[in-house]
């Protein structure tokens, strides 16, 4: 699902995972939820007999065009 993608590799403006719970913006129970069933939807889609995921991550994939 290329689509999910955009949620976790930075592609997209979301909210940061906020893990202090005495954050106003704490979230981090619903962004590690978020997480494990995109992982869950990858294990049971396009990789479901590999032993191993990629979900890039971050700032090193922003640039994959240059």
């Amino acid at each position: 699902n290329p689509g999910a993608c955009k949620r976790f590799c930075g592609k997209v403006n979301i909210d940061p995972f906020v893990g202090d719970q005495s954050d106003s913006e704490y979230n981090a129970p619903d962004k590690s939820k978020m997480f494990i069933n995109y992982a869950t939807e990858l294990s049971q889609g396009p990789y479901k007999n590999q032993n191993d995921i990629m979900i890039p991550m971050g700032g090193d994939f922003t640039y994959e065009n240059t």
